[in-house]
């Protein structure tokens, strides 16, 4: 009777173990190695990293209180700091840049985007608004970057060729706000706005005939690659003709017509080279090339024209060759012709307006 019943509990035994083996298998399933492969190298990686894992958990439950919290600084940081990167990938993504939308919509852009509430913890906030800004900065540059040739090159006339002939009216300017327009319309509002600031500026009508009036989608990237062939050219000892960007227009041509507006900086290129470092953000205006006119009384007028080939704008674009200007002063509502030696009231004036630049270092 001993031995039967000797066999009956070897064999619950036996069962009891398989089934326990059973369960460690499956447990071993469960973690994702590879065992059939028997990659003796992947388990020494995984037996070192859990070993790790463990030694950090002993040295954090050996920590005092005041270490502990340090420790969790660190970690807390070095989350923050992992912030801007991701907020960059993502706006670069999920948001178009052609949207035009300011820091503060980006940033509550980016809370619907992540499920957050409006309600944030102040470091983290800080951190997120600053990363919008830094990748606002960012875009700009490689945006400026992509103008480059306008540094030397006028924009072509052709990307603002409604205004066939010169206006007889002009629109008010209180129409503009919240509705926007072409660079006609910003070389209105500009002028408005800066004369009710109380700054010195003045309106130019200028009007080119026989000049291109369409231009093709890739225009700019067109005369770029031009510029980057003369560079080439060059380079290699080719004598190089005067870049155009001829290529980057169509033959239909006519009569076209723009608007821009100056505005007044004294008498010295000394006050611009201070403006544009005191005034203009990130100093990413360093390095540029600033173009402006100068008059009878030796006071310089920065060219603000506007850029209707490009999304970032900038101070102190070539000018463009039209063959008539005529200039408006609103503060005193005198008008005057470029090739005229009197202005409107019968005071003198300089036939020619020379055109002036002024590059600007990094440092």
């Amino acid at each position: 009777g001993n031995g039967a019943d000797d066999g009956v509990g070897a064999g619950r035994v036996q069962r009891s173990a398989q089934r326990m083996l059973e369960i460690d298998a499956a447990t071993v399933d469960a973690w994702g190695v590879d065992w059939h492969s028997a990659n003796v190298s992947a388990w020494a990686e995984e037996l070192r990293r859990l070993q790790e894992s463990r030694a950090s958990r002993e040295l954090a439950s050996s920590l005092s209180e005041h270490e502990q919290r340090e420790e969790q600084k660190q970690q807390h940081y070095k989350r923050l700091q992992k912030l801007p990167r991701l907020i960059d990938e993502t706006l670069s993504t999920w948001i178009d840049p052609s949207e035009d939308l300011s820091d503060k919509q980006i940033f509550h852009e980016l809370l619907r985007l992540m499920g957050l509430s409006d309600t944030l913890d102040p470091k983290l906030m800080r951190t997120m608004v600053e990363a919008v800004k830094q990748h606002r900065l960012r875009r700009e540059r490689e945006e400026a970057a992509k103008a480059g040739w306008l540094a030397r090159s006028p924009e072509p006339l052709a990307f603002r060729a409604g205004m066939r002939s010169p206006p007889r009216t002009l629109a008010s300017v209180e129409t503009m706000v919240n509705v926007g327009g072409d660079g006609n319309a910003f070389a209105l509002f500009i002028a408005a706005l800066m004369h009710a600031l109380g700054a010195s500026v003045r309106i130019n009508l200028g009007c080119a005939n026989n000049a291109s009036l369409t231009h093709t989608p890739n225009a700019a990237q067109a005369a770029q690659a031009s510029q980057a062939a003369q560079s080439s050219r060059a380079s290699q000892g080719i004598e190089a003709a005067t870049p155009t960007i001829d290529a980057a227009v169509s033959s239909e041509r006519g009569t076209v017509c723009q608007l821009f507006t100056e505005v007044r900086m004294g008498k010295h290129a000394n006050k611009l080279v201070s403006w544009v470092r005191a005034y203009l953000p990130a100093s990413k205006w360093l390095g540029t090339t600033y173009h402006y006119r100068v008059d009878i009384s030796g006071y310089i007028w920065l060219n603000l024209d506007w850029l209707d080939s490009q999304r970032v704008q900038r101070p102190g674009a070539p000018y463009k060759p039209f063959s008539t200007l005529s200039t408006f002063h609103p503060s005193t509502s005198r008008w005057e012709k470029e090739g005229g030696e009197f202005d409107s009231a019968g005071e003198p004036k300089l036939r020619r307006t020379p055109v002036h630049t002024l590059a600007i270092g990094v440092r």
